[in-house]
């Protein structure tokens, strides 16, 4: 039989291990593993890098529109684009204005006889450019390249056309110094064309 003493100690021993049970246990530090586990269970769209990359996908593309003034690079770019649509404008406005001149007498086939209908067109763009339309398509087409920063297609837009327009005119000029003699020959003395090459011929 217990004695009083023994029935109170037990009854606190109990009170103590239920108040120990009890009581918050302390939170023991994440390993590796799991810190690494509970980094992968984040959301994709919540993950800062994922952030990040959108924010720089979002904003990248108008940026140099938007912020131009404070980029030179983006400032001689986009003069540099103008410039060339501009070289293309101006071989368009050529050639269109050489077809207006020219009118009936605009021909892509070169006439190898003289019809009674037949004049030397002389005035109107053809007082300043003798090649108008082969000018103003050199110019359109080459300066269309260069526009969308392709070098391969230039060079080559501009050995094909060059070349092209070289003897075309060549061959072009005889002809039309063998239909209309002397006034041909006048008129090219006179009128230069915007290709260097083209003047010696």
């Amino acid at each position: 039989m217990s004695s009083p003493k023994n029935h109170e100690y037990h009854q606190q021993s109990s009170l103590a291990n239920r108040n120990q049970n009890l009581a918050p246990r302390p939170e023991r530090p994440l390993n590796k593993t799991t810190q690494a586990s509970t980094t992968s269970t984040c959301s994709p769209i919540e993950s800062p890098t994922f952030a990040s990359t959108l924010s720089t996908l979002t904003f990248t593309p108008i940026e140099p529109l938007t912020f131009a003034s404070n980029k030179p690079q983006n400032i001689a770019a986009t003069s540099f684009a103008l410039g060339c649509l501009a070289m293309s404008l101006f071989g368009q406005f050529l050639r269109s204005c050489a077809m207006v001149t020219a009118k009936t007498s605009f021909n892509h086939i070169i006439v190898s006889h003289k019809d009674p209908s037949h004049t030397l067109i002389t005035h109107g763009i053809y007082n300043y450019e003798r090649h108008p339309s082969y000018v103003g398509f050199f110019f359109w087409a080459t300066g269309l390249q260069i526009m969308i920063h392709n070098p391969i297609s230039f060079i080559v837009y501009a050995l094909v056309l060059g070349k092209f327009f070289i003897d075309r005119v060549c061959y072009e000029e005889h002809t039309l110094i063998r239909l209309f003699g002397s006034d041909y020959i006048m008129y090219k003395k006179n009128v230069p064309t915007l290709i260097p090459s083209l003047n010696s011929i």
